[in-house]
């Protein structure tokens, strides 16, 4: 076992579980202490800061209690109290990354700047991973410094982004800001937040995002020009401004009524994590979203399973790769447009044999980019590990 130690707080879709199983590999120390990214109940060494739910928020003095505790950053407080041991057990460790200013989702702003504070006692390096939500990507969002972005509905539909939102107060600012003044770095893990925090010197080239070799397929598509295409949507209820789903869902009920028989379209909602991968095994088509600049681990995962994945990919995104001939482009860049979205699904339903180029790239791209052996190197870098030692 390597005596480099290293402390990975917090995970969003799988992205710290995932380096940590990589890194184990290289026979690292490592320990994730997260909420396990709330619902989803993601893999984790120590679980903390799971909040038990209760749905009976009945009544005006509960309702005002319970946005008091949050306005002061202390709601989940009893779950910290109970908890605060496992903190306290953590001993030194070389390096602690932080998956996002509130690794802990479920507990207040508050209570995440005090626990990252007693976890910075235990390093002499800390860093922060910028992915999620947070005061600088939704403010870049609201200050329109993208040509789109997942805020662009916000106008008209406030209580719809009130999650989102929050993070523009000021003791959001407070806990973002202090956590980039302790962190070592900053490293970006998609284009979008590479240009959130592009104005401090700190923040790093962006770092893909890990995937799992198990994940991708040995085989890509091979469709002939009579073959039925089958397009998959994941849409995620609650997240469709964010997302667009709205916009696919048009563009393709259109294509519908041009190409009826050509085409069966499958939508799944809100269904557990191994149901939804199984869903898609069939599909040709991979719909994620198209209000992002660079593609998420949905999208990853659609790639690596050799779908044609509508995600992003705009020009900011491809810079970070050493780009292969974009006549065989790894991915569609999906922008919040009906009518373009109908044209591209409608470019590869009549060019079969395009589907099976871009299938075939996509599967080249994650091999490429997003083997999470490889994406640990790129964090050990950053953290000042010769890994050639």
């Amino acid at each position: 076992m390597n005596s480099f130690r290293i402390l990975l707080v917090g995970d969003f879709s799988g992205v710290h579980s995932t380096l940590r199983e990589a890194l184990r590999k290289k026979n690292f120390d490592v320990t994730l202490i997260s909420d396990g990214d709330s619902y989803k109940d993601l893999p984790s060494d120590i679980v903390f800061g799971k909040v038990t739910k209760n749905n009976d928020n009945r009544g005006f003095l509960k309702k005002i209690c319970n946005y008091v505790l949050t306005l002061l950053g202390v709601n989940g407080i009893g779950v910290y109290i109970k908890n605060r041991y496992k903190i306290k057990q953590l001993s030194s460790f070389d390096v602690i990354q932080l998956i996002n200013p509130q690794p802990f989702q479920e507990i207040g702003w508050l209570i995440n700047l005090y626990i990252i504070y007693k976890l910075n006692r235990k390093t002499k390096k800390m860093y922060l991973c910028a992915l999620g939500e947070d005061y600088y990507w939704v403010k870049s969002c609201i200050k329109k410094r993208f040509k789109y972005s997942a805020l662009d509905n916000v106008p008209g539909n406030k209580r719809k982004y009130r999650y989102s939102l929050k993070f523009l107060k000021l003791y959001y600012k407070v806990l973002n800001d202090y956590c980039v003044a302790i962190s070592e770095k900053i490293i970006p893990g998609l284009v979008d937040y590479r240009i959130a925090y592009e104005h401090f010197d700190k923040c790093t080239d962006v770092i893909p995002l890990p995937i799992n070799k198990n994940f991708v397929t040995t085989k890509s598509l091979s469709l002939k020009n009579d073959d039925k295409i089958v397009i998959f949507h994941g849409w995620q209820v609650g997240k469709e401004l964010k997302k667009g789903n709205y916009i696919f869902d048009r563009a393709i009920k259109k294509l519908q009524e041009k190409y009826n028989e050509q085409i069966e379209y499958v939508i799944v909602k809100n269904v557990p994590y191994d149901e939804y991968v199984k869903s898609f095994s069939r599909a040709h088509l991979f719909i994620d979203q198209c209000y992002s600049y660079d593609k998420g681990v949905n999208a990853l995962l659609g790639m690596a399973a050799g779908k044609v994945v509508f995600s992003g990919f705009e020009p900011e995104a491809k810079r970070y790769y050493e780009f292969f001939d974009d006549k065989y482009t790894p991915l569609i860049n999906a922008v919040p447009d009906e009518d373009t979205i109908f044209l591209q699904i409608e470019d590869l339903l009549l060019n079969k044999q395009k589907i099976n180029n871009i299938s075939a790239a996509a599967r080249e791209f994650i091999l490429r980019y997003h083997l999470s052996e490889d994406v640990a190197d790129n964090f050990l870098n950053v953290w000042g590990y010769d890994i050639h030692d």
